[in-house]
């Protein structure tokens, strides 16, 4: 068809999506062609090369943006790295991926969360990895990225590694008996500095995919972002709060300083009697207490404990 839309003068287009019936079971296949350069046979008549490949990829690669880009407009999902990373792992897990996020600090890094099917080598592996500091020059991939800010996608890790250092060394056994040969690297750049970064693996990862995956980690930067305004809002409500319940918490412990005075005053009574001096104490006591926890919750309020 596209040969003689070429020798009625027909423009070709570069790229063209199509559906063939498959022989074997009728199953219709999705693929995309790709015009290529023009050869001349040996009789001299000129042929089209064509490039033939599934788009499988490609509208997986598609979908997987829309399902992120949907947790953008959650806002509880939103509030916070950890919530986000929630929200998308099952997308991740559906795909059969494994993936880790990682903090990177002032003398290496520290992985903070790793998602995986249940006993997955990878997944393993990477779990016994956290909240644990890895020197940067013990894990080269992620030196690199964090390096240059930039993502990169691997075709395949454990061959690309001409010595693998020490701790990377279960990592590339783990991904040999996962038969794991590609995976996504995203910096989360806030500020012109990395902070974190999100590894994801697969063997049916591809490039189309690391655009996805390059755009849910800006959606992480932002998430952290907002958290961090989420929390600078509580506490400026909080010193608000402190400020109107000034007045309150000033009468409040007025009253009882005054029965405390009383208190004192009837004890210096030279006639004062050691059974109306016992009530005295205690009345005082009581007062005193109550001031107590009045004061206690005041700077509960204002220096929140951190979770």
């Amino acid at each position: 068809t596209f040969d003689e839309q070429r020798r009625a003068g027909w423009e070709l287009p570069a790229t063209s999506r199509v559906r063939f019936v498959r022989a074997s079971d009728g199953a219709l296949v999705d693929t995309e062609i790709q015009t290529g350069a023009q050869a001349a046979t040996a009789g001299g008549e000129e042929q089209l090369l064509y490039c033939v490949r599934g788009v499988a990829e490609l509208q997986r690669a598609e979908e997987l943006i829309g399902k992120l880009a949907d947790l953008g407009r959650d806002p509880q999902a939103m509030l916070g790295a950890d919530a986000l990373l929630t929200a998308a792992e099952p997308v991740f897990l559906a795909l059969g991926w494994t993936g880790a996020f990682t903090e990177i600090v002032e003398r290496g890094s520290i992985t903070r969360r790793v998602f995986a099917p249940p006993g997955h080598p990878v997944g393993d592996y990477g779990k016994t990895l956290i909240d644990r500091l890895l020197p940067l020059d013990q894990t080269p991939i992620l030196a690199e990225v964090v390096l240059r800010r930039e993502a990169v996608f691997l075709p395949n890790v454990p061959t690309l590694l001409s010595g693998p250092p020490r701790a990377a060394v279960p990592l590339g056994e783990s991904m040999t008996q996962a038969r794991l040969t590609r995976s996504a690297w995203c910096p989360v750049v806030r500020d012109g500095r990395v902070t974190h970064l999100l590894a994801v693996a697969g063997k049916d990862l591809t490039e189309r995919d690391l655009v996805a995956l390059r755009l849910f980690a800006a959606q992480i930067g932002a998430a952290i972002r907002l958290r961090e305004l989420h929390v600078a809002l509580l506490q400026h409500e909080r010193l608000a709060a402190i400020g109107e319940m000034a007045a309150v918490i000033a009468h409040d412990i007025r009253n009882p300083l005054a029965v405390i005075f009383n208190a004192l005053s009837g004890l210096k009574r030279p006639h004062c009697g050691p059974e109306d001096q016992a009530l005295l104490i205690r009345v005082a006591w009581e007062e005193a207490e109550r001031m107590k926890r009045l004061v206690t919750d005041l700077l509960e309020l204002a220096h929140p404990n951190q979770p």
